[in-house]
């Protein structure tokens, strides 16, 4: 177990998620499939940005690379990097759904739920009304998702939104209507959430699952029946998910004091005037230097794409290859060959200084 009872600034990190008021800044299916999730399809077409950030990047690309974007990243120079890259749309595919949802999905679960809100509202995406009950569940705002559940329901409901119902229900303190609809929908149709016996029947113990995680409606009535999450599963979740755990105050306090511990440490507060730990600087600077000028890994696969996108001033893919070959590994566990690469590529389109800065933080986490 991370020894987060002893770190000083989590205390005023926990103390702001316990006083403030709930933020904003993907949705994924609210009701995970049976293999525990969404799985994506793409169908871009073979198209070239002919100008600008993604001068020269063709659709195929993006296809390949852009679901590869990592969420969980420790690293500011990392984050700053995927910002630049989510900022930059790619213009030959604003009007693709598959392009647009994983943008949105990005925007979401990375804990930026102003922008996702904001590419939502420009988008064409279908079903925007879930995708808006999406950003107010992982907002932590569940009285707004029900006023929208009870308009919904109006209309011609779906499973999903006829099981949001039934908690709403239960959250607004109509708990016998609540019971009522749940043996209803229950009766009736086979795929109800499970996960909803857990508000009428105390004795029913449920386990938790990742896939939970990417659902904003089930970790939301997770976080309402009062359970703990295991450790390993908080490390699994997205930045928007360990936020939604955090400001949840019906959980127990130690899984929200990891939570929020671990949302820190992806960039994540709910308040401007929580400071994040001082950024130690490595005790050598002529390290950086030499990891900037170093041997690179060039020779094969995607580093041999990077070179090549590099030396034709492919920015925006350059960022792109760069954040996908690093994913979420820890910035101490990557290769320096391979850091090298990526940090001759990022200053070959002009990056210069998120390549020192992105080296001096490799540095530090090998504690060099």
């Amino acid at each position: 177990m991370i020894n987060f009872l002893n770190k000083p600034f989590l205390f005023l990190l926990t103390s702001s998620f316990f006083t403030s008021s709930l933020v904003w800044a993907l949705p994924v299916q609210l009701l995970p499939n049976k293999e525990g999730g969404r799985a994506p399809s793409y169908d871009f077409s073979i198209e070239s940005q002919t100008n600008g950030f993604w001068e020269g990047t063709s659709s195929v690309v993006i296809e390949q690379y852009f679901p590869k974007i990592p969420l969980r990243l420790t690293s500011p120079t990392l984050r700053a990097l995927r910002d630049e890259v989510l900022k930059e749309k790619f213009e030959p595919l604003l009007t693709n759904s598959s392009y647009q949802e994983k943008v949105f999905d990005l925007f979401a679960e990375s804990g930026d739920l102003i922008s996702a809100e904001n590419f939502l509202i420009n988008s064409t995406l279908p079903h925007k009304d879930n995708s808006f009950l999406n950003l107010f569940y992982w907002a932590g705002k569940s009285e707004k998702a029900c006023e929208k559940v009870a308009n919904l329901m109006r209309m011609s409901p779906s499973l999903d939104i006829r099981a949001q119902n039934v908690y709403c229900l239960y959250f607004n303190g109509e708990k016998e209507r609540a019971k009522i609809a749940f043996e209803l929908l229950n009766e009736f149709d086979t795929a109800v959430p499970p996960l909803l016996n857990a508000l009428f029947d105390s004795s029913f113990t449920p386990t938790f699952e990742d896939a939970m995680g990417s659902s904003p409606f089930l970790l939301t009535l997770w976080c309402s029946i009062q359970k703990e999450i295991p450790e390993k599963n908080l490390k699994a979740l997205s930045p928007a998910a360990l936020m939604l755990i955090a400001n949840a105050e019906k959980m127990p306090q130690q899984t929200r004091l990891l939570a929020a511990q671990l949302a820190l440490e992806y960039g994540l507060t709910t308040r401007p005037d929580v400071q994040f730990p001082k950024q130690r600087e490595p005790q050598n600077s002529a390290l950086v230097q030499e990891l900037l000028e170093g041997r690179g890994e060039y020779g094969g696969g995607d580093l041999e794409l990077l070179e090549s996108v590099a030396k034709n001033k492919r920015k925006g893919e350059v960022l792109l290859l760069a954040l996908a070959i690093l994913g979420e590994t820890p910035l101490k566990d990557i290769p320096s060959a391979r850091l090298t690469s990526i940090l001759k590529a990022l200053i070959k389109v002009g990056y210069d200084q998120q390549a020192k800065a992105l080296a001096a933080e490799y540095l530090v986490a090998k504690d060099l």
